[in-house]
């Protein structure tokens, strides 16, 4: 990625002081979706969530009260809804989207 400002230069509002260069800040989208758990929640599916925490461009993974379903927050700008399908089947997480 290539500098746009140099040192005293303002970035989208944000002054960049003494830094020699500044970075655009790319825009976040955040997108949440629902998936249906198709088998029981024990030990190695916790541990398997717990897994897919760390995948760049997922915001959140949280099992729901009723333990039937995991909520996924993702950044958009970074993944696909398919690439985020693959993510949680990779890691052997029993799950299918819910489509609205």
């Amino acid at each position: 990625m290539k500098p746009t400002h140099r040192a005293g230069s303002a970035l989208n509002g944000i002054e960049c002081g003494t830094m020699p260069l500044c970075y655009p800040v790319s825009a976040m989208t955040k997108v949440q979706v629902t998936y249906q758990l198709d088998g029981p929640v024990d030990e190695a599916v916790m541990e398997r969530i717990s897994q897919v925490h760390g995948v760049y461009g997922l915001q959140a993974v949280q099992l729901s009260p009723s333990m039937d379903s995991l909520l996924v927050q993702y950044d958009a700008s970074r993944m696909k809804l398919e690439d985020v399908d693959q993510t949680l089947h990779s890691a052997g997480l029993p799950v299918r989207r819910v489509t609205a």
